[in-house]
């Protein structure tokens, strides 16, 4: 049965069944101020925030439940909703903590603990803020190389408080961003 992979799309994806019990991952966006995860289910709004080097980027996380080690690789994607087309991707290497019975999750006193999908400045000739997107977080214990995959559609969405920030995510996230555009 070794590299066996079940498909589903209800916040749990391809996961490696190999091993045992499969990896599951619940995808999950990170809240910076709050220092928090946010569960992401289908069709929720996915903030595009602006991080300490520029631009804008979700910061993507999530819940793993049956994982045996703690040291993981989180690679956080997204595509089009097709799924052919890349927009964004950050991999980067994680501790896990226990979070609950079963449960693990990144170290949540930091954004470098979890993805930073970069999104804009978008040179692509769509609008990224208001559309639908997939949203992807593949988690990878590094030693077993057991894994799991969440996926869920998303609309990415610049809901800054402040009308300046805002005003900066809907420029730099149109289509066909020039530098100095904004």
């Amino acid at each position: 049965m070794r590299g066996l992979l079940l498909l589903a799309f209800a916040g749990c994806g391809a996961v490696d069944v190999a091993d045992g019990a499969a990896l599951q991952v619940e995808l999950a966006i990170y809240d910076r101020a709050t220092m928090t995860l946010q569960p992401v289910h289908d069709g929720d709004p996915a903030d595009l925030v602006f991080p300490p080097q520029g631009g804008h980027v979700m910061f993507v996380g999530g819940r793993i439940r049956n994982g045996r080690e703690t040291t993981v690789q989180l690679d956080g994607r997204l595509l089009s909703l097709d799924g052919a087309t890349l927009y964004g991707q950050n991999a980067r290497t994680v501790e896990l903590l226990p979070a609950g019975e079963d449960t693990l999750i990144p170290d949540l006193r930091s954004y470098t603990n979890v993805s930073n999908i970069a999104v804009c400045p978008n040179n692509a000739r769509i609008d990224f803020f208001g559309n639908s997107y997939l949203l992807e977080l593949r988690v990878t214990e590094l030693a077993s190389r057991r894994s799991g995959t969440a996926r869920n559609r998303v609309v990415l969405a610049c809901r800054q408080k402040d009308a300046k920030a805002q005003a900066l995510c809907q420029c730099q996230c149109a289509a066909s961003y020039l530098f100095g555009k904004c």
